[in-house]
Formats: structure tokens, C-alpha cells, sequence
């Protein structure tokens, strides 16, 4: 019976350490590239329909002032559901 050298023990544990960890952050960077894409989308889609109205005179500038931090509060949302998704992993 033969006996498995211990650097090759300790060699083998390294390597999966590495594989391990390495899945772990390529995981995590396809999540926030994800919402790194739903934050650019969704303030995109914002801007065009708010200074479209705005431009176009239609829309009420307290309304204006009230939709501003509701983006910003919406757009904090996306980040933290996506960072709790990437940090779960």
C-alpha cells in the first residue's frame, strides 16, 4: 500500500482551495455584471421618459422633485438585491 506524500496531500488541497474559490468570484462577478445591466437599463428607460416629459412641458416640477429620490432610493433597491445574491453564493 502506498503512501501519498504529504506535499501532494497539502499540493492537491491548494488546487481545489483555488478552483473552489476562483468559481466562487467568477460567480460573483456574473452577478453584479447582471445588475450592473438592470441598474444601466432602468435608469436609461428613467431618463427617457422623465426629460422627455419634461421637455415636452407635460410633467409638473414637484413631480419632477418627487420622482428624482424615488429613482435614486429604486436604484439602491436593484444594487442591494443583486450584492445579496452575489454575497449568498
Amino acid at each position: 500500500m502506498a503512501v501519498i506524500p504529504l506535499t501532494l496531500t497539502v499540493s492537491l488541497c491548494l488546487v481545489f482551495t483555488f478552483i473552489v474559490f476562483f468559481l466562487r468570484e467568477y460567480t460573483r462577478d456574473r452577478i453584479r455584471n447582471r445588475t450592473q445591466i438592470w441598474i444601466l437599463i432602468f435608469s436609461v428607460i428613467y431618463n427617457v421618459i422623465a426629460v422627455g416629459f419634461a421637455i415636452a412641458g407635460l410633467m409638473n416640477p414637484l413631480l419632477a422633485a418627487i420622482l428624482m429620490p424615488i429613482n435614486s432610493l429604486l436604484t439602491l433597491s436593484i444594487v442591494t438585491s443583486g450584492m445579496k445574491r452575489a454575497f449568498s453564493v
